[in-house]
């Protein structure tokens, strides 16, 4: 197991309560012994700022580079900028970087200004831009959720992998604890998503057309739906507003905010059927959603869109990418909820879920990586 080192996370999105994969390494990480710096850009900040957290071991660094817009337009100037942060960042730290864990694929072109001992370049988002691809050429590994994502670095002499997202500690105990149980549907079905809901992949007539099919089901939907209540970023338009919208005028939708995996797990309980439908663009190839692990982990029948890293597994997860079909799905568990969500089908979501647990994944990536140093296998 990976102790005593010192690592630096770089995050595209901040620290706040929703936690995202690049959180989740960070706290496991941490509660494993290791100095941890989980580092990110936020717009307001001034200076550099670091941070103590509840988690011991556990640091924020926070700042906020000028000129920001010049990402993508003068990039030069830009990675000039934020090298000259890179530098103050370190001198700040004050001590060895053993390993250098970047998620951020907007930000940094130059990783080897970091000078650690071992550089993982771990994009879990679409690359949409070569600027984008530049920070793995001084990577020692690049892993990424999605064989999709993989395939933009072919070019790139870094050796490779698929990891799959993470099952948090709070998951992980609720998984634990619904191997133990069966299921029992109230009177009224509930379903349920959560997840950003200002993105502008999500299937918004699927949504509209359940939701209006079923007015004596509750659909309760968890995250943040006006950007000040967001870590993670969102997207203003006029088809999310009236989406948002539409959900706050049905009796028969319940908006509940973003919340904490403590309360989450525990506001969950009840729900009969989960849900995620998103749709395929430039920003988003549904590859892969962190969610699906953390549904599984109720062990509760899902209606999803199809993602590719869980193609082969239909008989637990009822997928399509077709609008009526997902329709007809949703109507499908609906209509036949005790066979869906019996006790040797929860056993075995659940027990999917249960081999991805994070403590799993870095042991894996200790492995895959012969412990973190340049000689791989």
């Amino acid at each position: 197991m990976i102790e005593n080192k010192n690592i630096i996370i770089l995050s595209p999105e901040k620290w706040g309560v929703i936690k995202l994969s690049k959180h989740e390494y960070a706290i496991k990480l941490a509660n494993n012994g290791n100095n941890v710096f989980f580092t990110f850009i936020d717009k307001k900040t001034k200076g550099i700022v670091v941070e103590k957290t509840e988690i011991n071991n556990l640091f924020l660094i926070k700042f906020k580079p000028g000129f920001i817009k010049l990402k993508s337009w003068w990039r030069w100037l830009f990675d000039k900028i934020m090298n000259q942060y890179i530098s103050q960042i370190l001198k700040i730290i004050n001590c060895k970087i053993d390993i250098l864990w970047c998620f951020d694929y907007k930000f940094y072109s130059n990783l080897d200004k970091f000078s650690a001992d071992y550089v993982i370049y771990h994009p879990v988002d679409v690359i949409k831009a070569d600027y984008q691809v530049k920070p793995a050429t001084k990577a020692d590994v690049i892993l990424s959720v999605s064989h999709s994502i993989l395939k933009s670095f072919d070019k790139i002499n870094v050796p490779k992998y698929f990891i799959n997202h993470g099952l948090s500690n709070e998951f992980e105990q609720l998984a634990k604890k619904n191997l133990r149980g069966d299921y029992k549907p109230a009177e009224i079905l509930k379903s349920g998503f959560w997840g950003n809901l200002m993105l502008n992949f999500i299937s918004f007539e699927t949504y509209y057309a359940i939701i209006k099919k079923y007015p004596d089901i509750e659909f309760h939907f968890w995250g943040p739906y006006k950007l000040e209540q967001s870590n993670i970023g969102g997207y203003k338009s006029k088809e999310i507003d009236e989406f948002i919208l539409f959900l706050q005028q049905q009796k028969n939708v319940f908006l509940h905010n973003a919340k904490t995996k403590t309360e989450l797990v525990r506001q969950i309980a009840d729900i009969d059927i989960f849900t995620v439908f998103y749709s395929q663009n430039k920003y988003y190839d549904r590859s892969n959603s962190h969610k699906i692990l953390e549904y599984l982990s109720t062990g509760k029948v899902i209606v999803s869109n199809e993602f590719d890293v869980y193609r082969d597994f239909h008989n637990i997860i009822l997928m399509t990418n077709n609008y009526n079909e997902q329709i007809d799905l949703f109507s499908k568990a609906v209509n036949n909820i005790n066979f869906y969500n019996k006790p040797e089908m929860m056993r075995k979501r659940i027990e999917l879920a249960l081999n991805y647990t994070y403590s799993k994944q870095i042991q894996k990536i200790e492995h895959l990586t012969n412990g973190f140093t340049k000689n791989h296998n």
